[in-house]
């Protein structure tokens, strides 16, 4: 987790103290504490808590572990979450329902990217809500004005398609502006 959360930092992906990282055993969760410094992970920046709701073990995890949860309850495959404020993502997704990757790699990964838009975007339940409709079809969304959540059978597969979107986001970026000129 600390090898993922240092790449995430190191990439631009998170600041020094967002994001958040969990990997899934059985019927437990594994989570990254809010505001932990992802790139120096100590023992305890990590909690674990229950795949069910456990309001005296939650408090202590990550805020957005209901989104984690959620992801998690909608398939049973999925054993990793990442969650960064991929710049290049976050801009893109403004004012979209989805982003069409204009790279092939891009399009090979990610046909598209699906853009969650709701009015609390941050620890939300609604974004809880709305992300299990897009977890069979795709393996990241991007939360409108917030960041990346991205998911796999492991973290190297979850860190994968997250760079992937931040990647298509940034060509997608650099096509449009270089088109507007």
């Amino acid at each position: 987790m600390k090898h993922i959360g240092k790449k995430l930092f190191q990439s631009g992906m998170n600041n020094s103290h967002s994001g958040n990282i969990s990997v899934r055993n059985g019927h437990k969760i594994l989570i990254s504490r809010t505001a932990s410094m992802l790139d120096e992970l100590e023992k305890t920046d990590l909690v674990r808590v229950n795949l069910k709701a456990d309001p005296n073990k939650d408090k202590k995890a990550s805020m957005e572990l209901l989104v984690h949860r959620s992801i998690y309850m909608a398939d049973k495959g999925v054993r990793a979450v990442v969650h960064a404020h991929c710049p290049y993502s976050t801009a893109m997704a403004d004012g979209v329902v989805e982003i069409i990757p204009y790279d092939e790699e891009g399009k090979y990964f990610l046909k598209r990217i699906n853009v969650v838009d709701v009015p609390n975007t941050i620890a939300s339940g609604e974004v809880a809500a709305e992300i299990g409709q897009y977890i069979e079809k795709n393996h990241c969304v991007v939360v409108a004005r917030h960041g990346v959540f991205s998911w796999g059978k492991d973290l190297e597969e979850a860190f994968h398609y997250i760079t992937v979107c931040e990647s298509a986001c940034r060509i997608n970026y650099l096509m449009e502006s270089k088109n507007a000129s």
